[in-house]
Order: structure tokens, then sequence, then C-alpha cells
């Protein structure tokens, strides 16, 4: 069999598709590397968040900075969760006028220290947790 012979610009075009072909099986590689290696399971990679996060990093160039352990677990998870807690708070009433809310609670005394959860639902599904509360300032 003869090797097919393409004018100039369709081999340079074939020749790009292969280096992105390249590029995405590197990728694909590294992303269940991680996710090997880290013991993340296989079902993240099918999240809105995942997929949200593979979206924006096509989006950064070279000088774009990984952040730090103690910045994910500190200003950025503080942004994170002030975010969430806004959008579940909106999506938890926004049909508690036509069926209400249901709220449930349960304590605990853990090394002594009262403690009260309390979670949230409506109809549109979905649940909202309130953080653990200390309650030892609160008179019995």
């Amino acid at each position: 069999m003869s090797p097919i012979i393409f004018p100039e610009s369709t081999h340079h075009v074939i020749h790009n598709m292969d280096i992105r072909q390249s590029n995405n099986a590197r990728i694909e590689m590294a992303i269940a590397n991680f996710f090997h290696a880290q013991n993340i399971p296989d079902a993240v990679v099918e999240s809105p968040e995942f997929k949200r996060l593979v979206r924006q990093c096509r989006h950064v160039d070279s000088t774009f900075v990984i952040p730090s352990k103690k910045k994910i677990g500190g200003e950025l998870l503080d942004i994170n969760f002030a975010n969430i807690k806004e959008i579940n708070k909106a999506n938890l009433l926004k049909e508690a006028a036509v069926f209400g809310v249901v709220i449930m609670g349960d304590g605990a005394t853990i090394h002594r220290m009262p403690l009260l959860n309390i979670l949230a639902m409506s109809v549109l599904g979905g649940d909202v947790r309130r953080p653990i509360r200390d309650c030892r300032g609160i008179a019995h």
C-alpha cells in the first residue's frame, strides 16, 4: 500500500490535529494519574465542579501560581463557604412560601462541650447544614 500524499497546507492541519490529540492524551493521563495517586473516586471526574475546573484551566497562562495548601484551606475556603452558604440559603427559601421548609436538629455533648446540629430541607431537594454550634454559652 502506498503512502497518501497530502498538499502541504493539509499536511500542516493534520500535523496540528495529531499534536492536539497527543496533548489531549497526555492531559487525560495526568488527570487519571492524579486521581489514582491521591485516591480520589473516579466518579468525581463527572462532577460539575471538576468540569468547571478543567474549563477554567484553559484560560490561565504561564504566570499562574497554584495556590498553597494554606491558601486553599484558609482564605479560599472562607470565600467558598460564604458563596455556597448564600446559594444554599437562596435555594432553600426559593419555594418556602408555598411548600415550607423542614428543620431538624440534634444535640450532643462531646468532652463536656454541648453541641447542636441543624439540618434544613426544602421541596426542591438538597439540604442545608448549618455549622455545628458550641452551646456552652447558652443557659439551661
